[in-house]
């Protein structure tokens, strides 16, 4: 499993805009408190009709303990997806490295209730 460090996704979404910035966790989780200009899909069939395969994508969730962003990585690399990252840190990491959250918002907010099932 490939992980990177808050400032390195902050260098690869300064670099290419077109990386894909996903949070796993559910939409109540997302509306609270997100990294600017990530997605919320936190289920498969929502990643498949959104997310391009050969797209560079980045996962996160909470922090090192929350496993979505784990579980997020294995289900899309199993659907073939191979350019994925895990930001395992989070949003704990990326707050403590000072760097900007969105809070109380719903922007970018991608949703596929589909088998209620996490990505």
């Amino acid at each position: 499993m490939k992980t990177l460090s808050a400032y390195q996704v902050k260098n690869r979404i300064e670099v290419n805009p077109d990386v894909k910035l996903v949070m796993t966790l559910g939409p109540d989780s997302y509306a609270k408190c997100h990294i600017p200009n990530s997605l919320n899909i936190w289920n498969i069939e929502a990643a498949k009709v959104v997310l391009p395969h050969d797209c560079e994508i980045i996962v996160y969730c909470s922090d090192q303990s929350c496993l979505a962003s784990y579980y997020a990585y294995q289900q899309l690399e199993r659907n073939g997806y191979r350019n994925i990252w895990r930001f395992a840190g989070g949003l704990l990491e990326w707050s403590k490295a000072n760097l900007p959250l969105i809070e109380n918002s719903k922007q970018h907010k991608i949703n596929i209730h589909h088998k209620n099932q996490i990505l």
